[in-house]
């Protein structure tokens, strides 16, 4: 009945915790923007500092900022290449943080 009793706690612990990814990423995301990329595109994604784009005003496809957060911009040199800085999962993980800046 002990066993039974332990199981069930530790299976009740397991579901609760929950393993919500989206929020996990969405935090590392904003979290690696907070760290790296805000003192050109400023905290709302407004940009302006050293030509960084408007992240509030941009087209472009989570695809598309992987590829330019990973290898950098070749519009604007002073976007460097994170790809030796950050993980590929910091690199998604910012990447989809940056869709979530509206006008």
């Amino acid at each position: 009945m002990k066993k039974l009793i332990f199981i069930t706690v530790i299976a009740c612990g397991i579901l609760a915790c929950g393993n919500n990814s989206e929020s996990s990423s969405t935090e590392l995301g904003k979290s690696v923007f907070q760290t790296n990329c805000v003192a050109c595109h400023l905290a709302n994604g407004q940009g302006g500092v050293n030509g960084a784009k408007n992240l509030r005003e941009s087209a472009l496809t989570v695809k598309q900022r992987v590829n330019i957060i990973t290898n950098g911009s070749e519009v604007n040199r002073t976007m460097v290449a994170y790809k030796t800085i950050l993980s590929p999962k910091e690199i998604q993980a910012v990447a989809e943080y940056t869709t979530t800046f509206k006008k």
